[in-house]
């Protein structure tokens, strides 16, 4: 069936700050990253267990890290056909940029992830690898998994040297790969977000816009 039609929110204010590298618990920013970014795994709403998302599949191998410190090793295979909104085709140097900047900008909402996050390597455009100095069962969910670190376009925020202090709504550097893509802010009135017409994983026929 055809999927289509516009879902009005209201809301009780203007988003505050919304960026997919700083997030103050304001529910409406929340709101905004989830739609227009994505993650390489995503929860099955009824067990929880990761799905493939931006990721098609990963391994997680042992690995000893400096110090001879017992480690993990995650290898994730990306698909081949997801884009930023900008059209240029995300890659695998742009999930581990997103690891190292995150890291290096002592991000204060996603840095707790990244605590035993040692390096990352992308050895083709669809491999991305990540090296951990933890044995951790939660070290898949810290890089990879849903609502902990969104992954963000290399080409727009290498240039970007305070991630908590920029806003890509404001400055129209508000681009991902999500499903939705920023198309209209009028501070004090509304923000419109329409269905991503190029999004890999799309409905047929998906017009859906809030």
């Amino acid at each position: 069936q055809k999927y289509g039609s516009v879902l009005n929110i209201g809301w009780t204010s203007d988003p505050q700050q919304p960026s997919p590298m700083f997030e103050i618990n304001w529910w409406w920013d929340t709101m905004l990253n989830n739609a227009v970014f994505d993650y390489l795994t995503q929860p099955d709403p009824k067990t929880y267990t990761e799905l493939p998302w931006l990721a098609w599949n990963w391994t997680v191998e042992p690995w000893t890290a400096p110090g001879d410190v017992p480690g993990k090793k995650i290898t994730f295979h990306l698909v081949d056909n997801a884009t930023w909104h900008d059209g240029l085709p995300l890659t695998a140097e742009d999930v581990v940029f997103t690891w190292d900047y995150a890291q290096r900008e002592q991000n204060p909402v996603y840095i707790s992830y990244l605590l035993h996050y040692v390096k990352g390597e992308a050895p083709d455009a669809h491999t991305a690898i990540a090296y951990l100095n933890t044995t951790s069962y939660w070290a898949l969910h810290w890089v990879g998994g849903n609502n902990n670190i969104p992954i963000i376009p290399k080409h727009i925020w290498q240039n970007i040297t305070n991630s908590v202090k920029y806003q890509p709504l404001v400055d129209g550097n508000y681009i991902g790969s999500g499903p939705y893509r920023s198309k209209e802010y009028k501070p004090g009135e509304y923000l419109v977000i329409e269905a991503n017409p190029n999004y890999f994983l799309k409905p047929r026929d998906s017009t859906l816009g809030y």
